[in-house]
């Protein structure tokens, strides 16, 4: 019995080291895929970082072809709306102003995608409302042109502004500031950039009211 019991003992100690020889010869190919996993991601970006150097993109060129206002009031507040007889904010700015933007792909290589595009306008350096534009896709070399509305509704002005604004409207030259905002992708056949670009233009604008002789129209822009 105590031979049986030695036999069984040394059986043992026998099959240990291949049990644990079995778990290193495991390790290395563990190791290997996460070495290949590692090799391919590397690969991955510097195909990409090669693709986009050899393409070399153009940003595109936008601007703000013309504003036109087609409607436009300024109105005291109703008292019961005033919180105080002093209240700075004692009028208030109705309008509807159209903005044409052009847009540039300059690109030989490359179509983009303006997936997001709006102009904000400011009088007086106060935001008076937003125009966004709907997605468009350009081809290379492409110039595309897009209206959109700057809806203004009941938007408070100081008295101050609103009394340079209604002087402004008299004499058919309203001051505004325009900020565009583009966001957008770029695509070459199959290729497609999984990243956004932003662009921005700023620009001081001069318009012309419906009473113009002429209608309104942008008659000054410096950007």
């Amino acid at each position: 019995m105590a031979w049986g019991r030695s036999r069984m003992k040394n059986n043992n100690e026998l099959s240990t080291p291949a049990g644990q020889s079995s778990s290193r010869l495991g390790l290395p190919w563990l190791m290997c895929i996460c070495v290949a996993f590692l090799v391919l991601i590397i690969l991955t970006g510097f195909a990409i970082m090669v693709t986009v150097l050899a393409l070399h993109p153009h940003k595109p060129r936008y601007r703000i072809q013309d504003v036109q206002i087609t409607q436009l009031t300024v109105s005291n507040r109703p008292l019961q709306t005033l919180t105080q007889t002093s209240d700075p904010f004692d009028a208030v700015l109705n309008s509807n102003i159209i903005v044409t933007v052009e847009s540039y792909n300059r690109n030989h290589h490359l179509s983009i995608y303006n997936t997001r595009l709006l102009v904000i306008l400011y009088y007086s350096g106060k935001e008076i409302g937003r125009a966004y534009f709907v997605p468009f896709h350009q081809h290379r070399q492409n110039t595309t042109v897009v209206q959109g509305v700057v809806s203004i509704r009941d938007c408070e002005l100081r008295h101050s502004d609103s009394a340079s604004l209604k002087a402004a409207v008299a004499r058919n030259a309203v001051i505004l500031q325009s900020k565009l905002a583009a966001r957008v992708k770029f695509r070459h056949g199959i290729w497609k950039s999984s990243w956004h670009r932003w662009f921005r233009v700023r620009c001081d604008l001069v318009v012309s009211t419906i009473t113009a002789p002429t209608g309104s129209h942008l008659l000054y822009k410096k950007c």
